[in-house]
């Protein structure tokens, strides 16, 4: 294959850019406005946020969607549409994805999304791409994103440093004035070599969903932490986070959808899905492990 030299020079430029000025890939977001350059933020007036002051019931869904091309048999372009299709089945309200890495993917479940009540979409990119889509059926007013410090080694083939992998927050207004803040994360896979890692990675994402405890507002946080409930390193993060899961307990994998300030609001979990990684009928592999859907219910203390 021929490259030509001005392929070559941006190929470079992107590569060295990741290392010496990551923060400028956190800045820029393409899903931030639709086909016709129109803002999917909230643009009405800005609102004081209200503590919540009746219930408010959610369906929250998490899924890595393993978007990396020729990781599974099925090919990206046959998977994304039907991962789409598939989550609007559940009709959630707020969906946290990871690992949609690429620009098409992304482009394409939005795309399966129009005719749903997911208008609301925001991504955070850094590196190469964090792989956060968040998709919310009610409008987002604020965002921001940190990228983790420990990141592994560049040279590693597995990846994991291109992603820039970190922790996005959205706000998002129900109406009345009632906000509530969504995080979305992703933590470093691997095995026992990159422990250190992931502990760091973990104790950053808490230290960050902290920040916005104690304002009252309902918090939740979607995520691939890879361990699984009962695992030393899961205990260790549930130790430090003032984070309840609030999944049916039948499902204990990776896939995790937690809440926080209970200080303000009580939760419940209503009612936990699973959502597929192998479609049985054609034998087609979603992603390379489940998504979840809880239907949750919120409880203002009064």
């Amino acid at each position: 294959m021929k490259i030509n030299r001005r392929t070559f020079l941006k190929g470079g430029g992107l590569f060295a850019g990741t290392f010496c000025f990551p923060e400028l890939y956190v800045s820029y977001n393409h899903i931030d406005r639709n086909q016709h350059g129109v803002s999917l933020f909230y643009n009405g007036p800005s609102n004081s946020c209200s503590p919540l002051e009746e219930p408010l019931e959610l369906k929250i869904a998490t899924w890595n969607i393993c978007g990396i091309p020729g990781k599974l048999d099925t090919p990206l372009s046959e998977r994304i549409p039907l991962i789409g299709r598939m989550i609007a089945e559940f009709e959630p309200d707020l969906v946290g994805f990871q690992e949609a890495f690429l620009v098409s993917s992304r482009k394409e479940i939005i795309k399966s999304l129009a005719g749903t009540d997911l208008r609301f979409h925001t991504y955070f990119p850094s590196r190469i791409g964090s792989g956060l889509l968040t998709v919310s059926a009610f409008p987002i007013v604020d965002k921001d994103f940190i990228m983790y410090e420990a990141q592994g080694n560049p040279i590693n083939p597995n990846g994991e440093w291109y992603a820039g992998k970190g922790i996005g927050r959205t706000r998002i207004n129900f109406g009345k004035g009632v906000d509530i803040d969504f995080f979305n994360t992703h933590i470093h896979a691997g095995d026992l070599e990159y422990l250190d890692i992931r502990k760091n990675q973990r104790d950053q994402c808490t230290n960050f969903v902290s920040r916005y405890l104690g304002n009252d507002k309902p918090t939740f946080l979607t995520s691939d932490l890879n361990c699984f409930v009962g695992d030393d390193e899961y205990l260790e993060f549930i130790g430090l986070s003032d984070l309840v899961r609030v999944m049916d307990g039948r499902f204990r994998g990776k896939e995790h959808i937690h809440a926080g300030n209970l200080e303000y609001n009580g939760v419940r979990n209503i009612e936990t899905w699973e959502i597929p990684e192998i479609l049985d009928h054609r034998g087609i592999q979603l992603s390379d492990h489940p998504g979840y859907v809880s239907k949750i219910l919120i409880r203002p203390y009064s």
